[in-house]
This record gives structure tokens, sequence and C-alpha cells, in this order.
């Protein structure tokens, strides 16, 4: 048999014991006969395994078929328990399916438990105006159609939380709607639809709706009179029947009759006594800072109270860039606080803990300033802001000896530190969306809101977009979707990112610690119904003389040397700490002599060896020195040898030992065999 039908004959079998490797028995048991449905690839279309009225199933599939497999509730059930190889997992409640779905890779064994929906939880919906029809959505995905009049909503609690109303046939928009008496808000942004979150037994919910036209209104005068001492109390007045918020002027605001008016009153700094519209008392309508009110026609409102008195306090603000900064005494934008001229240099550097998300900071006195700031007669509150062109990094203040951040800081402490950095030093990033969009990609929510820094938030579309991001201020950045995109996954420089409860995707692409240049761009992948993710775990092995560092992907992530989980497909780059090694990868050597004698160079000019991952599992082995594993020279004294150079090309017959002495370094065949001369 010649050389080569040996080396087919190998490559085959080769072939089909990773085709074997490939493929495994997945087995899945449940407790209801009936209750449960197996599906592959989607678990909205994937094709259904195994039979109906069964409680368990048992299937063998591979990589080409079958990724992802689903045990989906059937209607009328809920799954309470699941575990995959005796770990539990959480069952997903979308599209009003309840699930457990796992990419399988391995032999896999699912237990699923589950018992019938409990509907015996409910909540009422009162109708009123004569509308045809209205319609609510449970937060399973459920709808109810609702008639004028009383309606009984039930459900189970364990898959509802909250639900939505909207108009449907013969109703154009709500008058407005109350849940146990207090008014929900409706959300404008997007639709007409009113939300109820939390959802709770015995709720009440009363819906005033429009029929086919919008009622006939008159315009109302709402007088405000107010006593000496209270004309900054009312913060905001909002008409919950239109979702509009207005202002008084001169004491007056216009609203449609009928209207549901919030009235919020200023509860800090301000006592209130009593409430009167039109000489009736309606003071029981004051709930939680908001006087609730139904306007019919022309009205007053008499507000007695009075406000509240504080001593005065000296505060003392440490501030690094204090350009960058500016004071607010009480709420933000009331009452601009100048700091002292100048104020007086730290003499001494203070150092910030790490708080959060932020890292520790340093104030030296090159760039922190100490000021003093007295408060009388308001409330002991001090509200931080930017100055245009800066941010907010962080705003520390300590009470009891523990370090912390606030956003309003209180009479709880009169010594605080601030942080401000300038918007710039970006860094940039690609994100390549593959499929529909439309995609949202926003900065720290959180950062923004804590200090009124702005917002940071690009709207991708398909292709590649290129982002900015400034790391002390914009991370995390958030993936989210703003169409209907049920399903997408988001890959940030090839390894695959989870999604929170909320299906948000937190990235944090890669930039330089030291704040220099960047040599490469992280790339944020949002791949729109594709492929779900598959991952290699790539084990390192090192010899007792050499250590190696592992990274993945062309920022060089740093990776764990034993069970790290990549994408397939991602590039890996291994750092031995010598050149001078052998690196085989699943037994193939990619640097160092092969087992013919080859010197094969897989190290680039940096000294890695650069790699794709592939398959579910990969070993990689680094051994100190590159000919690792040849055989040391003839030792002397023995018969005469004959000597090859490593190409091919005689150099010695019939010599004696001694003679092997004469020649240069390197590897040769002597008597056949490969041998490392003069090493």
């Amino acid at each position: 048999m010649t050389v080569n039908k040996i080396r087919f004959i190998m490559t085959m079998a080769a072939l089909f014991l990773c085709a074997a490797a490939n493929a495994f028995t997945f087995t899945c048991r449940w407790n209801i006969p009936g209750a449960v449905e197996i599906k592959t690839d989607s678990y909205l279309s994937g094709p259904v395994v195994g039979p109906e009225d069964d409680e368990a199933v048992s299937f063998e599939t591979d990589f080409s078929t079958a990724n992802w497999t689903y045990a989906i509730a059937r209607e009328g059930y809920k799954i309470t328990g699941a575990t995959l190889n005796g770990s539990e997992i959480n069952p997903v409640l979308r599209n009003g399916l309840m699930y457990v779905g796992k990419f399988l890779t391995a032999q896999s064994e699912m237990e699923l438990t589950l018992a019938p929906i409990d509907r015996s939880s409910s909540f009422t919906v009162d109708v009123e105006n004569g509308a045809e029809w209205i319609g609510t959505t449970l937060s399973n995905g459920e709808a109810v159609y609702l008639a004028n009049g009383s309606n009984t909503v039930t459900y189970d609690p364990d898959l509802v939380s909250s639900c939505s109303f909207s108009p449907i046939r013969g109703v154009t928009d709500f008058y407005s709607i109350s849940l146990n008496g207090e008014p929900l808000e409706k959300r404008y942004d997007w639709s007409s639809d009113i939300v109820v979150d939390p959802l709770h037994e015995g709720d009440m919910v009363a819906v005033r709706v429009f029929e086919t036209e919008e009622p006939v209104v008159t315009d109302c005068t709402v007088t405000l009179l107010l006593p000496e001492g209270l004309d900054e109390c009312v913060k905001s007045v909002l008409d919950w029947t239109y979702s509009e918020w207005l202002t008084f002027e001169d004491g007056k605001l216009t609203v449609k009759s009928d209207s549901d008016l919030g009235i919020n009153f200023d509860t800090e700094d301000y006592l209130y006594d009593s409430f009167t519209m039109n000489g009736e008392d309606v003071t029981d309508l004051f709930r939680n800072g908001t006087l609730r009110l139904r306007i019919k026609e022309d009205c007053t409102v008499t507000v007695e109270g009075r406000a509240k008195v504080y001593d005065d306090i000296d505060f003392t603000a440490y501030v690094m860039n204090p350009e960058g900064v500016k004071f607010y005494r009480g709420w933000y934008q009331q009452n601009p606080l100048e700091l002292t001229e100048g104020g007086e240099p730290i003499s001494e550097s203070i150092t910030l803990p790490k708080l959060g998300s932020t890292r520790a900071v340093t104030m030296s006195p090159d760039n922190t300033c100490k000021f003093k700031l007295s408060l009388s007669e308001k409330r002991p509150y001090i509200y931080v802001a930017p100055q245009e062109g800066w941010y907010i990094y962080t705003v520390q203040s300590e009470v009891d000896g523990v370090m912390s951040e606030e956003n309003i800081l209180t009479g709880e402490t009169t010594t605080f530190y601030v942080v401000a950095y300038p918007l710039g030093d970006t860094y940039d990033a690609k994100v390549n969306v593959i499929g529909d969009g439309p995609f949202v990609l926003q900065a720290s929510e959180q950062r923004s809101k804590m200090w009124d820094n702005p917002d940071t938030v690009y709207d991708l579309e398909e292709g590649e977009n290129i982002i900015s991001f400034i790391p002390g201020y914009d991370l995390p950045l958030s993936v989210r979707s703003r169409g209907n995109n049920s399903y997408f996954s988001v890959f940030l420089d090839g390894a695959g990112v989870n999604p929170d409860d909320n299906g948000i995707y937190e990235v944090l692409p890669w930039y330089p610690a030291d704040g220099g240049e960047a040599d490469a761009e992280s790339l944020i992948t949002i791949n729109v119904g594709g492929s779900p993710l598959q991952t290699t775990r790539v084990r390192v092995e090192t010899g007792s003389d050499i250590s190696a560092e592992l990274f993945y992907s062309a920022v060089r992530r740093p990776g764990i040397l034993t069970g790290q989980v990549v994408l397939r497909g991602t590039e890996m780059i291994l750092h031995p700490s010598s050149t001078d090694c052998k690196i085989l990868i699943d037994g193939e050597v990619v640097n160092g002599y092969d087992d013919e004698g080859m010197m094969v160079k897989g190290l680039d000019e940096e000294g890695d060896c650069r790699f794709t991952a592939k398959g579910s599992s990969m070993t990689v082995e680094v051994f100190a020195g590159a000919a690792a594993g040849v055989e040391n020279p003839v030792a002397s004294g023995h018969d005469a040898v004959t000597v090859y150079s490593i190409d091919g090309q005689l150099l010695m017959e019939n010599a004696s030992p001694e003679s092997l002495g004469n020649l240069d370094k390197g590897i040769y065949i002597v008597n056949g065999k490969k041998t490392i001369i003069g090493d």
C-alpha cells in the first residue's frame, strides 16, 4: 500500500471520528404527559421532535442539524422547575410561550417540572363612557378584550406581573386611566398604551375613554391662591387626561373641562395645613405631595401652609478641576451657588476610593481647590452639575467614616469631594449590524443621569457604524433594539455577550489603559436572527521551563489559560515567555521542529502565535526549546555514521562518530535519525 493511500485512509477515518464526535444524544423528561413540546433551531418555528402525549423524548443530533433545542410548555401549563445535567436553568416567557432553550454540544439530559396554569388571581377593570371595546395585554402576551362596564380579568401571578391597556375598536383615545384611584400616565413616547406595573391581586383599574370622536370640551381657568412665603412651593403641574405639563402664570392656568389635574408641591421646604376648591375642603385629595383634582368648571384652589426654617450650615468642597463644576442650592437649576473666588489649593494629595464603576482617583495640589459654601433658610442640599464641555466623574462624601456617592448632598455631611473631567480624549469602536435594524447604542445612563451629564446615544443601521466613546464617562455601552427584532446576538471582539433580564446587552470596548493612542479598535457585532453562539473551550498546557499568555481578538483581550470560553472563529493570540519553544495545537506542531525534522515558524515578529478557535474544544501545548523531542547527538565510540542534511544531501558516509564535531550547529539525519549537532 502506498504512502498516499495510507494518508487518504487515515484522513477519512479522522473525518469520520470528527463527525461522530459532533453527534450527541439529548434526552428530556417531564412530569405531565402531553404538557411539553420539543423543538429544534427555533422556539417559534423550528421542527417538532417527539410524540405529543409522551412524558419523555430522546433523539440524536449534531451541529449541522440542531444547535439549539427548546422544551416548550403547551397551552394550559407552566414550567415551575428545570435542570440540565443536574444544574438549574431558568425558564423564559416570551411571545406568550414558556420554554427552556439551550445550545447543546454534549450528551445532555433535561428534567422539567410542570404544573397547570392557576388563574385564581384577578383584577377588575371598569370601563366608562360607552366604549365598544378596549384591550389589555398581559405581560405573558395574552390579549383580553374589555367591554363597557365592569370586567374581571383572571391571571396566574407566576406568569403575569403587569399589563398594558390600548384603544381598539371604536376607541380613539383615553380620557384617563387610574389604578386604585391613582392616575396613570400615558406612554406618548411611542403609543397611547398605558401600563400597570406591578399588577397585584384585587387591583381596581378605572378607564375613561373617548367614543368615536373626542367629546366637546370647554376651557376652564384654575386660580391658585398661596399665602405669603409659599411663592415657590409648586414644583410641577400635570394634566393626566392629555399628558401635558402645565405652568401657573400669575397664579392661573387654563385646562380643558373634565380633565384630571395633578399639582405637585414641594414637601421638603414647606408644610401644608389644608386645601380647598371653591370653598370645599379637598385636603383628603392631597397624597404623597400631589393634589389631584377633576376640573369641571372655573375654580379657585386655596392653599394654607408655611415654609420650613433651617439653621445656617457651612460646607467644605474639595473640587478637582473646579473650572468644570457648578453648584446649585436645593434642586438643580434653582439658586446658583457662587464659589469662593479662586478657592484655596490643597496642601497634600487626597485619594478617593473606587466606588461603583469609578476607579480610585488622586486629587493633587496642582488640580484641586478647597471651597467654603454657606447655606441658610433653605434645606441644606447642594446639587453638583458640570460646566459645558465637562462631565462629573464622581461626587463622594463621608458619613460615619464610610465614603459614598450621592446625587444631592444632604445635611448628613458637611464635607464632600468632586471630580470633573473634560469631555474629550475619545476612542473609536466599530459596530457591525448584520440584518435589519434599527438598534440604539447608549452610553451609561446612570453616569449621565446622576450628575446631569450629556447623553451619548447612537442610532445604528445595517452595515458598519463608527462610534466614539469616552472611557471614564460613557462606559459601559448598552445595545438594545429599537424595532421588532425578537432575536439577535451581540458579540464584542468575537466573544458572545449575554443580555441582562431586560434584554439589554452591555459591552465594554477596548481602549488603552494608559490613555495613549489606540492601535486597534474593538468590533461590536449585532447579528439579527443569525446563528446562535457556538463556543470553543481552549486549554493551554506549558512545560516546567516556560509559561504563556493567552489573548483573543485583534485588541488582545486577556484569556484564562484553562477553561477559557471564546466564540468559535475568534482569533486567538498565544504569547510564550520565550520564542525558543515548541507549540502544538491539537497535536499538530505550529512552531518548532515537526516529526519530519522540518522547522515550522509559527511566531510573528512580536513573538505571538496566532490561530483561529475551531471546534468545541482545543488543546494548546507549549514546551521549552524549539527542537523539543529531537534526539541528542550520537555518543563517540559507536560504529561508523552516515550523515545527511535536513534537505536530503549526503554529507558523510561511513565516517567516524568523532567527525560529527566538524559539522556546524544544526539538525542532521544521522544513521536515519534526526539529531542535534553542537547543542
